[in-house]
């Protein structure tokens, strides 16, 4: 009882330091944990109660701007305090459900958490990993209590925080068959079920949720990688030590169990864990790394989607921390082990805070990157100079975000989504055509805008890392 008591306390003085930084950092600087993707989860959630029709925006996912519309109508800062109460309470249950697992050593959870660089980066945004990490941990924390039914149904709504939901589905239905849970079966269907009820009178199609799903293309327009890419990276994600911790954790649980898996296969935590902690990690890994070798899916190679699954790294690191003080212990070395605990936090703090390799990339996500700094301070001077009472068309959402125009309404500002915006009629609309959202995304080349004879070059503005922001007006 002393134990649970003090591994609680622990808990909660930790939480509590990480929320006040963590909400320091949020309230005192400008960034927006990223680029476009972050940004534009904000607008929609944000737009969503003057467009009704953006709750149930497949690629918005509807979960996550039904959650996040009322405090994206506070602005973007209120966005990231959202993000930062849901990633604390991610970790708090990772900590219960180590607790309900019986695990040693479990208030390591909270400094494996928030030590990781790439969680403060991904929390300190508008991004949707944080929820899907809440989502999935709160889910498998109900299946390990044993309300079993309850952890399904929220889990089944997972997909509608990322699309990565589908994949952590599937070891779902697989562990389910494993126990011969066939009751629980039918309530892995039920957020696909709820939502589909729910946009029928928007898309006439119950079956929306599998049809306007934006990712179910077996090509991608950002190319594709090598099949050990996300294994390289992954240091980088969540830094030297919980990377080697990490893969100590998946060989542990093989090596030291190996002997006696006949009978832990009958143990109900055993296979807790097995399923739920290291399937769906192991899974959720293997899954992105071949659609980012293969280049489908509309996959582009993004770290930050490990995130969505931290709670279960935490844990597996975890084990592994507790697999070298076991052997530490069975050489009788106390301290040696205390100095071995002293280098593993230096370590973490390190390689988060200080390492140029690993660190928190602080001019790109807690500030303002460059693009944003050019559109912010550039751009929006001139514009609003030269000329004030144009409507606008872009491809980057930053424009929409800076300028805090409405992109999804009819006035004031339009998306360049396909040519019929290049021969616009307006007199006072403005093309701002930038090179990686206009050419990449939506395919609109630099050369179909200088070779157009109803359009005229205004000027160009660019940044260090020559990204290009073209300003074109009619004839």
């Amino acid at each position: 009882m002393v134990k649970i008591f003090r591994n609680n306390l622990f808990l909660y003085i930790g939480l509590f330091v990480v929320l006040v930084a963590l909400l320091t950092v949020a309230l005192l600087t400008d960034g927006t944990g990223g680029g476009g993707d972050s940004v534009c989860h904000y607008l929609i959630a944000r737009y969503s109660w003057k467009h009704p029709e953006l709750f149930l925006d497949h690629w918005g996912k509807p979960v996550y701007t039904m959650l996040f519309s009322i405090p994206a109508q506070m602005g973007f800062k209120a966005v990231k305090v959202a993000n930062i109460m849901v990633t604390v309470l991610a970790c708090y249950f990772a900590f219960k459900i180590a607790e309900n697992l019986q695990m040693k050593n479990i208030i390591w959870l909270v400094p494996f958490y928030f030590l990781a660089p790439e969680t403060i980066e991904v929390t300190l945004s508008g991004l949707t990993e944080p929820l899907f990490a809440l989502t999935l941990i709160l889910g498998i924390h109900f299946i390990i209590k044993g309300q079993k039914n309850v952890g399904i149904i929220i889990l089944s709504f997972l997909p509608f925080v990322r699309s990565e939901g589908l994949v952590i589905l599937c070891v779902l239905l697989v562990y389910l068959l494993f126990l011969k849970n066939y009751k629980g079966l039918p309530w892995i269907l039920f957020g696909h079920f709820f939502m589909g009820i729910a946009g029928v009178f928007l898309y006439h199609d119950v079956l929306w949720v599998f049809n306007k799903l934006p990712y179910a293309r077996l090509d991608s327009v950002y190319g594709h990688g090598y099949w050990y890419y996300f294994w390289k990276q992954m240091c980088f994600i969540i830094g030297p030590v919980l990377f080697v911790l990490l893969q100590i954790g998946c060989l542990g649980i093989i090596l030291t169990n190996i002997k006696s898996l006949s009978i832990k296969i009958k143990e109900r935590l055993f296979i807790d864990k097995v399923f739920l902690v290291y399937g769906i990690f192991i899974i959720f890994f293997i899954a992105h790394s071949v659609f980012w070798t293969l280049g489908i899916f509309g996959s582009f190679g993004l770290t930050r989607v490990f995130i969505g699954v931290m709670p279960l790294i935490a844990i597996i690191c975890l084990d592994g921390l507790n697999y070298i003080f076991s052997i530490i212990d069975a050489f009788v070395l106390p301290k040696f082990r205390q100095i071995f605990t002293i280098l593993i936090f230096c370590g973490l703090l390190f390689f988060c805070f200080i390492s140029k390799l690993t660190a928190i990339e602080y001019k790109n996500n807690i500030t303002l990157n460059e693009e944003q700094k050019l559109i912010a301070h550039d751009i929006y001077p001139y514009i609003k100079n030269k000329f004030p009472n144009y409507t606008l068309y872009f491809s980057d959402v930053g424009v929409s975000y800076f300028f805090d125009v409405d992109m999804f309404g009819t006035d004031g500002a339009h998306r360049i989504k396909d040519t019929k915006y290049l021969n616009f009629s307006a007199i006072n609309g403005l093309i701002i055509w930038d090179s990686w959202f206009s050419q990449t995304e939506e395919k609109i080349s630099r050369d179909s805008l200088l070779n157009n004879p109803n359009l005229k070059l205004d000027t160009t503005f660019s940044t260090a890392l020559h990204r290009d922001y073209l300003l074109f007006v009619k004839r």
